[in-house]
């Protein structure tokens, strides 16, 4: 297999992965609450996800990785921006 075709079959993982490394960073953008740059972030892994997964089920690009790691970073990206959230929002209301 050449290159091109290894990475073509591996892109709905990295894709994953990627959503998953975006977490520390929109939770980040959260902490500073930088808004604007929170929700889009957060809307590109929404729309990752969705890439994704299309391209795992249009050719056949599924995995038993990716069958893990796909819904571990939806879970992992939507506790950690409702964890963090509500801290913000438990902090400003103390202040």
């Amino acid at each position: 297999m050449t290159l091109p075709t290894v990475l073509f079959r591996a892109l709905p993982n990295l894709i994953t992965a990627a959503r998953l490394a975006l977490v520390p960073v929109v939770l980040a953008a959260i902490a500073r609450e930088a808004w604007g740059a929170a929700f889009l972030l957060f809307a590109l892994a929404g729309i990752s996800d969705g890439i994704d997964g299309f391209l795992a089920r249009r050719y056949a690009l599924a995995t038993r990785l990716g069958a893990i790691l796909d819904p571990l970073a939806d879970k992992a990206l939507m506790l950690a921006v409702l964890v963090s959230l509500t801290l913000v929002g438990l902090t400003n209301t103390a202040s």
